[in-house]
């Protein structure tokens, strides 16, 4: 009986997650930057509300994901336990793009 390692799709949606797991995050520090403390914001002068914190750029981390050496893609997908890894983001156009690794 063989089993197949899953094909695992990494999108804004779950790069939060793989920040979470400190067994990657180890590897890869560039996901630690999502889990820095978010600046305190001053709000709005006019209307005194205050502002939102700002989210984290999903789309730049999963850029840099899909730019990383082979040799750092084949240690993802081990650490993911996975055949294939799928990104799905924006470019700087605001184009989809979607690459299998």
């Amino acid at each position: 009986m063989s089993t197949e390692l899953p094909q695992v799709d990494i999108d804004a949606t779950n790069v939060a997650m793989l920040a979470g797991q400190p067994h990657i995050l180890a590897e890869f520090p560039l996901l630690a930057g999502l889990l820095k403390p978010q600046p305190a914001s001053t709000g709005c002068g006019s209307c005194r509300r205050s502002m939102s914190p700002p989210r984290p750029n999903y789309n730049r981390v999963l850029q840099q994901i899909a730019n990383m050496t082979p040799a750092d893609k084949a240690k993802l997908k081990h650490l993911l336990g996975a055949a294939q890894v799928s990104l799905r983001y924006y470019n700087e156009a605001g184009q989809k793009i979607k690459r299998i690794f």
